[in-house]
């Protein structure tokens, strides 16, 4: 690791109950600033990637952890790999189990929701199959686990279709 990056991971781990983080253009160093953001997962509610290359990173597991994540948004990340993602469609697995076998409880269960209870997750251009059903049964659990669900709210918007070329 170089100074530019020891000087990236040292900022985002000083930081006190960091809320909102993004990062736009970024062609290196996600393998050091993302592990690093693990110091703020409790406080954590908006993550933003727009352009970043996720080359180099071994999982995105810390989403596990962000139970106060309330909107995740990818824009044409590039590098997302398989990988990557299952870890999150793990949990996600584990997750649903245990809220079908807890059908009679799961709108009072805290501890076992996947993220806040208006949780979005927006992206553009990833080319990850396994994100896009990430995403959608996320997606399913939230709609699930609410007792009231506004109906003119995408807990989940597929970008790929509005994105302009330009």
């Amino acid at each position: 690791m170089d100074s530019f990056g020891a000087d990236i991971k040292s900022f985002i781990s000083s930081q006190k109950s960091l809320s909102t983080f993004c990062l736009t253009k970024c062609k290196g160093y996600t393998r050091i600033f993302f592990p690093a953001l693990s110091s703020h997962k409790s406080s954590l509610r908006q993550l933003t990637f727009n352009q970043v290359d996720f080359k180099g990173c071994d999982t995105l597991e810390l989403l596990n952890s962000c139970k106060s994540l309330e909107s995740l948004v990818f824009y044409q990340c590039s590098n997302i790999e398989e990988g990557m993602i299952k870890p999150l469609v793990t949990y996600l697995q584990e997750q649903k189990t245990f809220l079908n076998k807890n059908e009679n409880t799961r709108k009072n269960t805290k501890e076992k929701k996947i993220f806040a209870d208006n949780f979005q997750v927006r992206y553009i251009n990833l080319n990850c199959t396994e994100f896009d059903k990430w995403c959608k049964e996320v997606n399913d659990i939230h709609n699930n686990c609410n007792d009231t669900v506004d109906s003119n709210r995408e807990n989940i918007s597929c970008l790929n279709n509005y994105y302009d070329n330009d």
